[in-house]
């Protein structure tokens, strides 16, 4: 087993278990059992679905690494060689391509597509997590393009699964406190829970706030940060390419 399995096996083992919990705590209430069993059995079949092609994305990334690697300029390749600086570097590219990809699945019609199933969910909680889609676009395409940088692919192979981790964690219901600096920096579950309430025009970010800052589309969650969540409703509607005005189960209800 190389490195990048272990990262990757470790991410979707904290995942899993973090999953677990939450649900296993909202089976207790009889207002939501019912809700949170139907989520993690949807969940769990969209994971299932999304190993065969995340296997083949991640063994195209692996193979087409060394070619594309050896294109990157010996200066920025030797700097890069350095683990510490190969791994910031690799994080804030794949979050940068994150945001690219988020932009997509929310803008494009092939794009949500692949993402709806993400946003199928009842409400804002872990399982959305495990809804992944079965064709990783974004795997495929955009994994590879870190090689340009001259960092190695377990370097990398960390990097994404330190990301992946955080962006499965702020689905969570809970809320914890923060650093003030901390939550403008990344986003939270409180500022994710934003982008699920708005249809998916803004916090498109993986992890750091600065890509939408710098595009105008960041939206900070309302009231105080860390208040519970404000309903339990789920988007279900977050395609912006056209006319249509996402919506969530409590406004239908109220409608």
């Amino acid at each position: 087993m190389t490195i990048a399995d272990i990262a990757w096996a470790g991410s979707t083992g904290l995942i899993v278990i973090a999953v677990w919990v939450e649900t296993m705590t909202d089976l207790v209430r009889p207002d939501r059992w019912r809700r949170r069993l139907h989520d993690l059995a949807g969940g769990a079949l969209l994971a299932v679905a999304s190993l065969p092609a995340s296997f083949v994305a991640a063994n195209v990334a692996r193979t087409v690494w060394p070619v594309l690697g050896r294109t990157t300029p010996s200066t920025v390749a030797a700097a890069t060689d350095h683990p510490l600086l190969g791994f910031v570097v690799a994080f804030i590219l794949w979050d940068a391509l994150g945001w690219v990809d988020h932009w997509i699945g929310h803008r494009t019609r092939i794009g949500w597509v692949t993402h709806r199933p993400h946003h199928g969910g009842s409400s804002f909680n872990l399982t959305l997590a495990l809804r992944q889609s079965p064709y990783p676009l974004a795997g495929i395409a955009l994994l590879p393009l870190v090689a340009l940088t001259g960092v190695s692919f377990e370097t990398a192979a960390i990097a994404v699964a330190v990301s992946n981790t955080w962006q499965a964690m702020v689905h969570t219901q809970a809320r914890l406190p923060l650093p003030g600096w901390l939550e403008k920096t990344v986003m939270t579950p409180a500022t994710h829970e934003v982008h699920h309430d708005h249809g998916g025009v803004v916090n498109l970010g993986p992890v750091l706030t600065l890509w939408d800052r710098a595009a105008g589309t960041y939206c900070a969650p309302p009231g105080h940060p860390h208040e519970p969540p404000h309903h339990d409703g789920q988007l279900q509607t977050g395609f912006r390419g056209g006319e249509g005005v996402a919506t969530t189960v409590a406004d239908r209800a109220h409608a």
